[in-house]
């Protein structure tokens, strides 16, 4: 507590509202400002018309679904990613292609697409793919060596848990190559998070 009045004396955090879009500080605002039966009236319009447009965009949902990757195909089942992308359009939320990389897949290395939503933050790769493959019996030679660091029993089974059920949920796989050649792996490890059940990561 101590610690917390001096950050407050000091000014921190700063600028906190700089930080919250307009989209947010509006919606904020009407959520606790504008009249009930005028809040609700406008939540039931917006459930209404994106109801019938569900029913209407069927194609446009399978149409999208085709061109995905199988393995985001299989991710992305159930949800409704054309209605989600009209429904951005009509808000004329800034982030104009993100129905497109969730369609495509977000890549794991190289530069992430522009959002418009979040301050930019480029940062140079520390490594280039050459260089981690030509480092990957190092790396991979540290995590054997992790392994063999035990955490709590009770946070391991649920570590243990959460990957099963991902892989029966189909959102990671099994690798029949049991081979660490040509692969950069990496420890999954368990973490207490204040407020929920523990989490993997």
């Amino acid at each position: 507590m101590q610690f917390v009045c001096k950050a407050v004396e000091a000014g921190h955090p700063r600028d906190l509202l700089a930080q919250v879009s307009e989209l947010i500080q509006d919606t904020v605002v009407a959520s606790f400002h504008k009249p009930p039966h005028l809040l609700a009236s406008e939540r039931a319009h917006f459930l209404k018309k994106y109801s019938s447009l569900a029913v209407e965009m069927k194609a446009d949902e399978l149409k999208l679904r085709y061109h995905m990757p199988p393995h985001i195909r299989e991710l992305m089942s159930g949800k409704r990613l054309a209605l989600w992308g009209k429904m951005l359009e009509d808000l004329n939320y800034p982030d104009k292609t993100l129905i497109q990389d969730i369609s495509q897949g977000f890549p794991l290395s190289g530069w992430m697409p522009a959002s418009g939503i979040f301050p930019a933050c480029v940062r140079q790769p520390v490594l280039t793919m050459e260089a981690l493959l030509e480092c990957l019996d190092s790396f991979n030679e540290k995590v054997r060596s992790q392994m063999s660091m035990r955490q709590d029993t009770a946070l391991e089974e649920e570590t243990w848990a959460e990957t099963v059920k991902e892989l029966d949920q189909g959102w990671i796989w099994e690798d029949p190559d049991q081979s660490w050649g040509g692969k950069c792996v990496a420890r999954r490890f368990g973490s207490h998070t204040p407020g929920r059940k523990d989490a993997s990561h």
